[in-house]
């Protein structure tokens, strides 16, 4: 190799020339291209479709999820308190049994058992009273309305 090869300025190669693509499309050509544009559009619009279904399906699902958990508290809450109301009823029967109301009545009030029982009958006329009907205070008041119809239900039912 000679000296002034290597020392010369770089020589850039020469462009390839491409040839250009353009050309007249016809029109069955033209209905093909615009047959896969719609294609691809309906094929993305069911891919979003889809989607936004599972998403749905997913934000449900949550919602379910939710509600089966405050179910469970309620479920908790009223266990807890079914078991209260258990308590409470025991404790009212304890504490309103004959035995104990008993005890309670000799032991911390000092009451005692009675010797003998008399019966009073208060429709018996007293001595010293005239008989018939004697009006004392105000005058009774006339039943209200309705009641001869209410009485026979409220005797039958005390």
């Amino acid at each position: 190799m000679s000296a002034p090869d290597l020392v010369g300025p770089a020589r850039k190669p020469a462009p390839v020339q491409t040839p250009r693509h353009l050309r007249l499309i016809g029109v069955e050509e033209l209905a093909a291209i615009r047959r896969r544009r719609r294609v691809r559009l309906a094929g993305i619009a069911v891919a979003g479709f889809v989607i936004a279904l599972l998403f749905a399906a997913v934000g449900m699902h949550v919602v379910l999820a939710q509600n089966q958990f405050r179910l469970d508290q309620v479920d908790a809450q009223a266990a807890a308190q079914q078991a209260k109301f258990q308590q409470l009823r025991l404790q009212v029967a304890e504490l309103s049994s004959p035995q104990r109301i008993l005890g309670t009545a000799q032991g911390k009030l000092g009451m005692v058992p009675a010797t003998g029982v008399t019966f009073l009958n208060p429709s018996s006329a007293t001595p010293g009273t005239p008989p018939g009907p004697t009006q004392r205070g105000p005058a009774p008041a006339s039943a209200p309305p309705g009641w001869s119809t209410i009485k026979p239900q409220l005797a039958a039912n005390p």
